[in-house]
């Protein structure tokens, strides 16, 4: 499981976001589902989305899909 901000990013959403902060240097963590160890820290590109109302801030850029 990958955590990123304040939202899991190992599933799909049930509905589209729109990114609404360019792409940027952060952090995510990664964890291991059985334990809820944290593995591993990554620094990688990431934007921050809103959906449904909701603000996700830190989202890797390798977990996302344009749709157009």
């Amino acid at each position: 499981m990958i955590m990123s901000g304040s939202a899991a990013s190992d599933q799909a959403w049930p509905e589209p976001a729109v990114v609404i902060r360019n792409i940027y240097e952060g952090q995510s963590h990664i964890f291991r589902p059985e334990t809820g160890k944290n593995v591993g820290t990554d620094i990688a590109p990431v934007v921050d989305v809103i959906m449904a109302g909701r603000i996700i801030k830190g989202v890797p850029v390798r977990l996302l899909e344009r749709v157009t």
